[in-house]
């Protein structure tokens, strides 16, 4: 049975936080976790403490966020679930704001409770972080674990769409070691996987990586192919379509189709929506004007 006050501060909390009243929120929700006994009502603890960081976050509060994450994490009281669930947060906080040390030191306490409950997903997005840490920092043989019992733990509960991601991954580290013929593969199981599954934007992202790997062999023609194959699927709107038609453009200046090409990269400039994307447009688009003169 939860508190009437509980309820009550919950509620006044979540229409604090709709109208944007974040210092509002925060407070109500600490309010919450004065009112609940997290032994009798554990879920409705967690949610309000997730609420919490959530707030501490927005706040900019994130030594606040970090040490209650790792409270509710070590906490026996609450059930297993809900301190994986508190560790997972706290890793990609970590990613953020922390040293390699205190977030490998948290990953490795997940790890350790996620093999003792045979949590096999939770183990196989804990490597997928470690994965991407890795590969921020250059340590490909790092990535390369991690990724390959991440690929490992959500083939085991039969997740797809997780295992295809860290395939793709597992191809990104084989392309940045020159491996090209095995990054190839990676991104071919993956894009074969998730077809098979009927996830196809999805598989648009390991697609264009196959066109990558080919344009690199110098096969802009097969990579054309390939890309625009991936701009029908993803359309001409969405978080991709700038680099779509960046690729686009690349492999048909490749071949010297420099009409087409000056209207992929029109498309490019108008759907980049960040400064990373404009950047690759820039580019591609001198070394056009350098070719047109």
């Amino acid at each position: 049975m939860v508190d009437a006050r509980f309820k009550k501060s919950f509620e006044k909390g979540e229409r604090q936080r709709a109208s944007g009243d974040h210092e509002g929120a925060f407070a109500f929700y600490q309010d919450c976790l004065g009112f609940v006994d997290k032994s009798v009502a554990p879920r409705a603890y967690a949610v309000a403490a997730f609420r919490l960081v959530r707030m501490s976050r927005v706040l900019e509060r994130d030594s606040f966020a970090r040490e209650l994450l790792s409270e509710l994490a070590d906490d026996d009281v609450l059930p297993s679930e809900i301190r994986l669930e508190s560790f997972e947060i706290l890793i990609r906080l970590l990613m953020d704001f922390s040293s390699g040390a205190e977030l490998f030191e948290a990953a490795e306490r997940a790890l350790a409770l996620a093999g003792a409950t045979e949590a096999h997903a939770v183990k196989a997005r804990i490597h997928g972080n470690l994965g991407v840490l890795a590969l921020r920092d250059t340590d490909w043989n790092g990535a390369r674990h991690n990724f390959l019992l991440s690929a490992e733990g959500f083939g085991a509960v039969d997740d797809i769409e997780g295992q295809a991601e860290a395939w793709t991954a597992l191809g990104e580290v084989a392309a940045k070691t020159g491996g090209l013929d095995e990054a190839f593969r990676f991104f071919e199981d993956a894009f074969r996987a998730l077809v098979d599954h009927q996830s196809f934007a999805r598989a648009s992202v390991p697609r264009a990586a196959m066109g990558h790997i080919l344009r690199r062999r110098g096969q802009s023609r097969e990579a054309l192919r390939i890309f625009e194959e991936v701009c029908a699927v993803n359309g001409r709107q969405g978080n991709q379509v700038s680099g779509t038609f960046v690729d686009l453009a690349a492999a048909r200046m490749d071949l010297g189709d420099w009409v087409s090409a000056e209207g992929a990269l029109n498309l490019a400039r108008k759907n980049a929506s960040n400064a990373v994307e404009r950047a690759k447009v820039s580019y591609l688009q001198a070394d056009w004007l350098v070719e047109m003169g």
